[in-house]
């Protein structure tokens, strides 16, 4: 029996040395199922031969319970060795179970011999159980362990179950880096994972499909990632590779793929490609349709993305009617939606929804010049309590400032702005298009309102945050750079001003209606600066593109470039041609009933322009007094364009004879320049020009001449000496000069 024990203890030592150094690779050992293969003998004939003992007189019985502990012993190994080669828990249960039957037994015949004061028995059933007990251990320690511990450690030896275990290890650190939102991490562990499924389970490719969903993940998350910051053709490329693993984890028509095609749509949307973004929001819809088998939110929100795409198109009655379909479907869906952001779920999800649906068409109307019907679903949207709530409220709020923007309410427009502002702020930060959006929008009405200085600081402020967004310079880019330009050219910052205009020149697409718009703008600076040849064409490119752009010829929006060609023929004398383009803008203004607008006050002034130089003095005065009229209500009578019609019908009274009321609005246009701009504008120095020429009118030499002088400083600031304003005011100083 000693020698049995002893044998025993050997094979157990030796057993656990080889497993310790199968953990910790101390040596290279062969023979490791061998090795098992012997102990599992070892153990069976030791637990038979061990227990045939004369403890028990009936032999028979003692030869039974021999073979059973021995085949107890055995199968217990047998399970431990199981795991150790990939085998399911379920087997180290089966076959361990026989043991965890003897380890009961022993108990209840341990406990019962001592009762009995049975000595011997005793120590014979406690040497038992303590057997039981440590091959019990070894099966629950394994039964615990992880298969990729155990292949990493003990099958390190075996290419295929060590990288079963690699590959598992690559795979929850795969998982764990896509939850950290660490994509770039997350997708090499997941193609290490990959690599190592194939070769531990290279004859069946379904044990590796969790190599596939740790890519789906690692995709999706780099996918979203390169969304937000705006690299659109990164999320396209990582759009074509989550293709495949996308339909081995998730099979086909999910909501996944669905989710996945709306992602490209809305980028091939921002390229422009409508075709294929369209294509691309209609395999959505079929794909939630058969998922879901009803049109949820899911779908409407789809059919959202589509409206857009169709409203940028500009098809507006098409846009209109989706958006109606999607307020109709939510307002039949029952479907209880939930969401941990608000508390009030699920009713207030599908009202949020509607809500954005009103939103968009009352922005669509606005776009299309409705503006009572734009008003009503605006309201309609804003009327729902928990809209405020909503993830689409701040842009909702954006577009209801835009709306006001582009109908005039300008003041409306930046309260709204500054709010929508504030919106965002607090859901996202600074650093996010959102933000940008509503920032751009307050510029533009700040450049409206001529807050110059509040907008140029907005203008740097909305560049900055784009460097901290992207490093990619593009249409958007050029946008940005644009209303600075605008700013700076206002400002009467001329040479910077032109900077800025080519710069955002050399970003903008040609194909897109901002491209003409910087050409007019640059049109506009040219004429400043009396380049009048340069400024011509430039203002014929502009609206060679708009009218191509916007196809229609009585598009409103048409008239801003008909009106630069129109000044400069003004300028260069050509007065039948500036005059019948002109009254073109004033057809165009009059069949869009848009006559309270500021583009109608300025076709307006341009034609007093011309009615003034044919020395119609009566009609050009009440066509003054008309834009004055308009730009008092639109932007208010202390604003740079509402002196320079004052500084138009200041000169037609001069031209009248009417020297007092002329002296008078120049003064008046004179103070509005100074305190909305600065004493160092040109603008000035033209007023003082004008001063300048009632009293040399008056015979008032000196005081003519200080007037001209000092136009004449400003001027050179601004110009260079071959400019038209300052040839005429050295003259008139040598004027005054002869007649003192």
């Amino acid at each position: 029996m000693t020698t049995i024990r002893k044998t025993e203890i050997i094979v157990f030592g030796l057993l656990l040395l080889f497993y310790l150094n199968k953990i910790f690779g101390l040596a290279d050992i062969p023979g490791f199922a061998f090795f098992n293969l012997i102990a599992f003998l070892t153990i069976s004939i030791a637990g038979f031969n061990l227990y045939i003992t004369p403890e028990y007189k009936n032999k028979a019985k003692a030869t039974l319970f021999a073979v059973f502990c021995g085949l107890a012993f055995a199968f217990g190994i047998i399970a431990f060795g199981a795991k150790v080669y990939n085998h399911q828990n379920i087997v180290v249960i089966v076959f361990g179970g026989l043991n965890l039957i003897l380890f009961i037994t022993l108990i209840l015949l341990l406990l019962k011999s001592k009762r009995n004061k049975l000595i011997d028995r005793t120590k014979y059933f406690k040497g038992l159980l303590i057997r039981s007990s440590v091959i019990l251990s070894l099966c629950l320690i394994i039964l615990l362990l992880p298969f990729d511990i155990i292949n990493i450690y003990l099958n390190r030896d075996n290419p295929v179950l060590h990288n079963r275990g690699i590959a598992e290890k690559y795979y929850q650190a795969s998982m764990e880096f896509s939850d950290q939102k660490k994509n770039e991490d997350g997708l090499l562990a997941a193609k290490k994972a990959f690599e190592s499924f194939k070769i531990g389970y290279a004859n069946d490719s379904t044990q590796y499909y969790k190599a596939y969903e740790a890519l789906f993940n690692a995709y999706w998350g780099l996918i979203l990632q390169n969304v937000r910051a705006g690299e659109d053709e990164k999320a396209l490329e990582y759009i074509q590779l989550i293709d495949q693993p996308l339909h081995v984890w998730y099979g086909d028509s999910t909501r996944e793929e669905a989710s996945i095609k709306t992602i490209a749509g809305e980028i091939y949307q921002r390229k422009e490609k409508y075709k294929i973004a369209d294509s691309l929001y209609i395999q959505a819809l079929h794909l939630y349709k058969n998922y879901f088998k009803s049109k949820n939110i899911y779908y409407t929100l789809t059919l959202q993305l589509l409206a857009n795409s169709y409203r940028e198109q500009q098809y507006y009655t098409d846009a209109i009617d989706l958006y109606k379909s999607v307020s109709y479907l939510l307002s039949k869906d029952t479907t209880n939606y939930t969401n941990s952001k608000d508390k009030q779920q699920p009713e207030n999800i599908i009202k949020n929804a509607i809500a954005s649906a009103n939103a968009e068409i009352g922005w669509t109307y606005s776009l299309k010049q409705v503006y009572d019907s734009a008003e009503i679903y605006f309201n309609k949207a804003f009327e729902t309590k928990t809209y405020s709530a909503y993830r689409d409220y701040s842009k909702s709020l954006s577009k209801y400032a835009y709306f006001n923007l582009n109908k005039g309410n300008f003041q409306k427009a930046k309260s709204l702005m500054e709010k929508a502002l504030k919106v965002v702020l607090e859901a996202n930060g600074e650093n996010n298009y959102d933000y940008l959006y509503v920032l751009d929008g307050l510029n533009t009405v700040n450049t409206v309102l001529a807050n110059y200085k509040e907008s140029e600081q907005g203008c740097n402020k909305a560049l900055d945050i784009l460097k901290k967004i992207t490093n990619i310079k593009d249409n958007y880019y050029a946008s940005l750079v644009l209303q600075l330009a605008y700013v700076k050219h206002h400002q009467g910052f001329y040479e910077i001003a032109e900077t800025l205009f080519e710069e955002a020149l050399s970003y903008s697409k040609p194909e897109s209606i901002q491209y003409a718009d910087i050409l007019v703008a640059l049109s506009s600076l040219k004429c400043d600066l009396t380049k009048y040849s340069e400024a011509f064409d430039l203002a014929q490119q502009a609206t060679k593109k708009a009218t191509d752009y916007f196809e229609k010829d009585n598009n409103p929006y048409l008239t801003r470039y008909f009106r630069s060609e129109a000044y400069i023929n003004y300028l260069v004398g050509n007065i039948d041609q500036s005059e019948n383009i002109y009254f073109k803008c004033f057809s165009i203004d009059t069949s869009n009933k848009i006559q309270d607008k500021i583009s109608y006050g300025a076709t307006l002034n341009g034609l007093g322009l011309i009615k003034t130089q044919r020395k119609k003095y009566s009609v050009a005065d009440t066509l003054y007094d008309a834009t004055l009229n308009i730009y008092e209500k639109q932007i208010g009578n202390n604003h740079p364009d509402y002196a320079t019609v004052l500084y138009n019908k200041a000169y037609l009274k001069l031209y009248e004879g009417n020297l007092i009321e002329s002296e008078a609005l120049f003064n008046k246009s004179l103070n509005i320049i100074s305190e909305t701009l600065d004493g160092k504008h040109d603008k000035v120095a033209d007023n003082l020009t004008g001063l300048g020429e009632i009293k040399l009118k008056q015979k008032k030499a000196s005081e003519a001449l200080d007037n001209f002088t000092r136009a004449l400083q400003i001027y050179k600031t601004k110009f260079k000496s071959d400019h038209k304003k300052i040839i005429l005011v050295t003259k008139y100083i040598d004027d005054c000069k002869n007649k003192k």
